[in-house]
């Protein structure tokens, strides 16, 4: 596999908003089967959600998928319009589940930065648990979609959590964007769990184990560094240092064509240098090299511990990397606290392959 120099495109999710105690939902009722409804919005109207603007950007209702939804829209370069609320999931069971209906658009006839999140936190941490990417630019217009989201793995610990719906512009002041939210839904089933089954790797597009790091793009800021360090069973990926809003990187192309699905494996570890610090932080993001659009981000630590310890990670990109022939895999390490909150993060066996 070639190596390539690549433009570093970078996420900055703003974790610091101020919060609002939840009592505008059905909170905690009874739903279909065994399932413990802890969230249900239509957006009738916007009491119980927390709103943060800037720029141009304006929240207000307009039509949804179903009847009213939320509307995001307006304009201004390095804004992170979002609404928020806190939710209580106290003694939740089995797991748990988040659903929505969604749109995003783009105003202008040839802009493609539509984009659209969720951003799910520990609320009484205020660190982040999952980042869910529901569009990521490339494409114009998505129409409504629907999402369900697996929170189990993320939440687990976790008593009350903040949803953030959020529209991410990052692009220049007149690509104005739009995004649209419909039917929130956060519910916990036991009944509804499923032991996730075996997958048997098929054709093997990436099988790294850091024994070099020649065929990998280095993308580093501040007083950070990469290097061959500890891995799970011998050398992996080491990114440490310290700098406030860097996001130290590796990234690389990987081919993919004639998959008819994708899955991404990895063992990861992230800690936070200072004894008190619990600004651990770890991503994995996965990008359209022709485009240059986000189409899956994988949150591996938020931030809430010292250290995480070595920790393994499977993810089905099949939906989000449908009828591409090449991807380009980055792992990240974002530092956007303050200067001295030093953060390493440990990266190894990262393959990508297709299933039997």
């Amino acid at each position: 596999m070639g190596c390539y120099k690549t433009l570093f495109i970078f996420i900055v999710l703003s974790l610091c908003f101020g919060c609002l105690t939840d009592d505008g939902g059905k909170d905690g009722y009874n739903g279909e089967g065994d399932r413990v409804v802890y969230l249900s919005e239509s957006f009738d109207d916007l009491s119980g959600w927390n709103l943060h603007l800037g720029g141009e950007y304006v929240i207000d209702k307009d039509q949804g998928w179903n009847g009213s939804g939320v509307h995001i829209h307006g304009d201004g370069l390095y804004n992170f319009p979002n609404l928020d609320r806190i939710v209580d999931i106290s003694g939740w069971s089995g797991g748990i589940w988040l659903e929505l209906d969604f749109r995003a658009k783009s105003f202008g006839e040839t802009h493609e930065y539509t984009n659209a999140y969720v951003l799910v936190f520990d609320d009484s941490k205020s660190s982040l648990r999952y980042v869910g990417l529901l569009a990521g630019g490339g494409i114009k217009d998505t129409g409504w979609k629907h999402r369900k989201i697996d929170l189990t793995e993320y939440l687990d610990g976790v008593s009350s959590m903040k949803v953030r719906l959020q529209l991410q512009d990052h692009w220049e002041a007149d690509h104005s964007q739009e995004a649209w939210f419909d039917e929130v839904e956060l519910y916990s089933s036991v009944s509804e769990q499923k032991e996730p089954g075996e997958v048997t790797p098929g054709a093997m597009f990436l099988d790294e184990d850091f024994s070099d790091l020649s065929c990998w793009d280095i993308h580093m800021g501040g007083l950070y560094q990469a290097e061959l360090g500890e891995g799970v069973d011998d050398s992996g990926l080491h990114i440490f240092g310290d700098g406030p809003n860097n996001f130290p990187n590796v990234d690389r192309i990987v081919d993919i064509s004639g998959a008819d699905s994708v899955w991404l494996e990895l063992d990861f570890r992230a800690k936070s240098s200072s004894g008190t610090h619990e600004y651990t932080n770890a991503y994995v993001q996965i990008f359209d090299p022709d485009k240059k659009s986000l189409l899956h981000i994988e949150l591996l630590a938020g931030g809430g511990f010292l250290d995480t310890g070595w920790r393994h990670r499977r993810i089905d990109l099949s939906n989000a990397l449908s009828g591409l022939d090449s991807i380009k895999i980055r792992l990240l390490l974002e530092d956007n606290w303050e200067a001295d909150h030093s953060q390493e993060a440990w990266f190894d066996n990262v393959k990508i392959f297709s299933a039997q």
